[in-house]
């Protein structure tokens, strides 16, 4: 494959694969893809390093702030713990008991399968009740 065969797929992929980079996102502040002409399939998530009360905040400012033209389902990268002092995870069971008190909000919750990122990320699909 030639690198600008490479470049163009991969410019497609991102475009259908949105990522929140977080370090560029504020705690308590997710940012959200730019839908442009279409909507995207799923946005990602990405908690890796932040604190569980940082992380915490991303993901209410991200669902509560949530639109009609987001995409229905939501990729959490939380990890799966390997980098948490005395390797105890962190982030996992704090984003499941989050999602679990809110689970009115979503159709369905389920770990990641491979080629998604395993048990290190969940994948929520939301229900349709959006308020903008």
């Amino acid at each position: 494959m030639t690198k600008d065969k490479f470049e163009t797929l991969f410019g497609e992929w991102e475009k259908q694969h949105p990522v929140i980079d977080k370090d560029r996102t504020r705690p308590g502040n997710a940012s959200r893809p730019d839908p442009g002409n279409s909507r995207p399939e799923s946005v990602t998530i990405d908690l890796h390093g932040q604190s569980r009360q940082d992380a915490i905040r991303i993901l209410e400012a991200f669902f509560i702030n949530r639109k009609k033209s987001d995409p229905e389902t939501v990729v959490i990268i939380h990890g799966v713990g390997r980098h948490s002092e005395d390797n105890r995870k962190v982030l996992k069971p704090a984003v499941k008991e989050w999602l679990r008190q809110r689970s009115e909000w979503f159709s369905q919750v389920r770990p990641g399968r491979t080629g998604e990122g395993g048990t290190g990320v969940t994948v929520v699909s939301m229900k349709g009740n959006v308020k903008n």
